[in-house]
């Protein structure tokens, strides 16, 4: 495709998830058939939405298998409301706090079906800066997936996030293994290293975890080599 424009209402006639009236800017090498093809050195732009890369789509069209994308070197320029603007039901169970990262920037690999999520990705937003190695199991019910991987998080505003005044930014470096998102239902093991975290507008550093957030009781050890601070926690 050269600099192409396409209508959502065109799309809708094959894979009928899209807005109405909507019209999206491409360009990219395609190659292949609707339900199995490549599209390679890709641009897609419509309102607050940019997506470069190379991309494999497989069973899009297909109502007995799973479909599979694979987003390989990627870019996403995005938001919460016009990503569920783009796909209402596809995205309509999009956590509400992804608001809060305002207009994101996802660069890296990254395959996804119905029911899993796996990427090696980082994440720039207004509330800080995160670096994801993840596979997420189960997203169709998203508030009760399971993850595993590490997380890296560099001056991240946990208290914006979490909408708590006590709570500030976050540079870590942590392991997670574990399910669920909300207070009632995570259930998590978590180990790693809390460079730096501000609480109560005092920044505590040199932080050691090790343990497993559940109910959202932490059961484990904390270990603080703050300036200001020596401690262990166990419990």
């Amino acid at each position: 495709f050269e600099e192409s424009n396409i209508s959502t209402n065109d799309i809708n006639a094959f894979y009928n998830e899209f807005d109405p009236d909507r019209n999206i800017t491409l360009r990219g090498d395609f190659e292949g058939i609707l339900n199995d093809f490549t599209f390679k050195n890709t641009f897609i732009e419509s309102w607050g939405i940019r997506i470069l890369g190379d991309f494999t789509f497989k069973n899009l069209l297909d109502e007995e298998n799973d479909f599979l994308i694979v987003a390989s070197n990627h870019t996403f320029y995005a938001n919460h409301r016009e990503l569920k603007r783009l796909m209402p039901r596809v995205l309509s169970d999009l956590p509400d706090e992804i608001r809060f990262f305002g207009d994101f920037k996802l660069m890296g690999n990254t395959s996804l079906t119905s029911k899993i999520l796996d990427t090696e990705s980082t994440l720039v937003s207004p509330l800080g800066l995160i670096d994801a190695n993840v596979v997420l199991t189960g997203i169709d019910d998203f508030d009760n997936a399971s993850y595993e991987g590490n997380i890296k998080l560099k001056k991240f505003d946990l208290g914006r996030l979490a909408k708590s005044a006590s709570l500030g930014k976050i540079t870590s470096d942590l392991e997670f293994d574990g399910s669920g998102f909300s207070q009632e239902n995570v259930d998590t093991g978590v180990t790693g290293i809390i460079t730096s975290f501000k609480f109560e507008d005092y920044e505590y550093k040199n932080i050691t975890v090790s343990g497993n957030l559940k109910n959202p009781i932490f059961d484990g050890e904390l270990h603080i080599n703050d300036p200001n601070l020596k401690m262990v926690f166990r419990g």
